[in-house]
């Protein structure tokens, strides 16, 4: 699985490889229903996001861009122009962003360009299409953040808080700031004054890993992925986090119907991990909850987005596609 939405119908959406389809999966239950093909010859979903009844997909190979209308059921092809490697792709008031290259499109539903431009550099890792009406992206090699403000024509460099690094993700933190994870474990906000940066490696990860994504929560809260999944209280408090164990590698956090999901790799799983309140102590472990297993065997997952709306702080039972689960 390549890619992870929970949508305003209550249901997770997924895009799986190497059958580039899209699935339903009803997240009460675990039963999955694939609702759309997209496009022929498609291999790659590789980033998916949605916006009250409209999801969106961009594929990498050969490439293109698709809209899925929940309420009909209706998949349409909406690639802005010719087909290419498309990385990310994001919705906002009904207007689509994608990236391939160095390249950002603005588009609508039907397909119709609005703007693109063309940064410095070689390839853009990831995008933010962000609350407050910013869109960043993170270039790679260079790794400069470019931000274009709301109603602002063209992008602003911001400068690199990690040259030469995968950019793994790009939020808005709860006060505003804009921040980002590198694959190296370095964690950053941005404001006027600059990067302010914290290097997970140093506190939080366990043994060896690449550090893979990044989901937002209220009052200055955020969960890492890695090896595990760490919810950080503050980022760069200098608290601990509060550490979910897992097997497997947790790729992608999304946060919907009251849980938090991850996309694992390589077990190719999906897990609900669920909410409570924080423990006092951050290093407090907790008893899991079973939940009902997802069914499908889909696979890896490395993009899902986040609500900064709700908070995720504690672990519950996991389950993996087929029916399996275990503690982590």
């Amino acid at each position: 699985m390549y890619g992870m939405v929970m949508a305003a119908d209550g249901n997770l959406y997924c895009v799986t490889y190497p059958d580039c389809a899209l699935w339903r999966v009803d997240p009460a239950t675990g039963a999955g229903e694939r609702v759309a093909k997209l496009g022929e010859g498609e291999l790659y979903g590789r980033g998916i996001a949605t916006e009250g009844n409209d999801i969106v997909v961009c594929t990498t190979s050969p490439g293109g861009v698709y809209h899925y209308d929940i309420s009909s059921g209706a998949l349409t092809d909406i690639t802005p122009g010719d087909r290419s490697a498309f990385i990310a792709v994001g919705i906002r008031d009904g207007k689509v962003w994608a990236t391939y290259g160095p390249r950002v499109v603005e588009f609508t539903l039907t397909g119709e360009v609005l703007r693109r431009w063309q940064l410095a550099g070689s390839q853009i890792d990831t995008m933010g299409v962000l609350e407050d009406g910013s869109v960043a992206v993170w270039m790679r090699p260079t790794g400069h953040v470019h931000r274009l403000a709301p109603d602002a024509e063209e992008f602003e460099d911001l400068g690199t808080p990690a040259a030469e690094q995968e950019g793994r993700a790009l939020i808005l933190e709860a006060d505003g700031q804009l921040g980002g994870l590198a694959g190296n474990g370095l964690l950053w906000s941005w404001s006027a004054a600059g990067f302010d940066t914290d290097d997970l490696n140093l506190s939080d990860l366990v043994g060896s890993t690449v550090v893979q994504h990044l989901c937002v929560m209220p009052n200055g809260m955020v969960a890492t992925s890695g090896t595990d999944v760490h919810i950080h209280r503050r980022p760069r408090s200098g608290e601990r986090a509060v550490r979910v164990p897992f097997a497997g590698t947790p790729m992608r956090l999304a946060y919907g119907d009251g849980a938090l999901w991850a996309a694992t790799y390589p077990r190719t799983e999906v897990y609900r991990i669920q909410p409570r309140q924080l423990a006092h102590r951050a290093d407090r472990r907790h008893r899991q909850r079973p939940v009902p297993p997802i069914r499908h065997a889909l696979r890896r997952g490395p993009e899902c987005h986040g609500d900064r709306h709700r908070t995720v702080v504690d672990s519950g039972r996991r389950c993996r596609h087929g029916g399996r689960s275990g503690q982590p």
